[in-house]
């Protein structure tokens, strides 16, 4: 089965509750992730985007900032099924240290995959990404620093 034809079954799972269908075939592509921190940022935000469309976006939201891990039978009937269609789309779109991740977090949960994967690849603190961004901000900063080094 391809990815395409996954993620329109996933999308038709929540369909009813979501008021429309993405067309995968013509909308948005989106490749694998093939579990390198490099290609995180870039797939990150194409898939946020892609199940924005289908409504999933406030669900995932509290999921990827929750502290503790989503447990399935804690959540409500409708973040079950979100979670379920997640989850088939994150296996769908998951390769290498990815799909393992994805497949820690146990079936069908796809809001705890979710919240495993930001965590793997973010982590709680946003290190190297927080730092990256004051940089290039505030350049006079890192310049000053390395100065101070020579």
């Amino acid at each position: 089965m391809s990815s395409d034809s996954t993620a329109t079954m996933a999308a038709d799972a929540v369909q009813g509750r979501r008021g429309g269908l993405v067309d995968t075939w013509q909308e948005m592509k989106i490749r694998k992730h093939s579990g390198s921190e490099k290609d995180w940022a870039v797939w990150a935000l194409r898939f946020e985007a892609y199940t924005g469309l289908l409504g999933f976006e406030d669900a995932m939201s509290v999921a990827a900032n929750m502290q503790q891990p989503v447990r399935i039978d804690e959540i409500n009937e409708e973040s079950l099924e979100i979670g379920k269609a997640l989850w088939y789309l994150l296996v769908s779109y998951t390769d290498g240290k990815s799909i393992g991740v994805v497949r820690l977090a146990g079936k069908r949960n796809g809001l705890a995959a979710l919240s495993s994967l930001k965590l793997e690849f973010e982590g709680r603190q946003g290190g190297r990404f927080t730092a990256m961004l004051r940089f290039i901000l505030n350049p006079k900063d890192r310049w000053d620093a390395d100065k101070s080094k020579n």
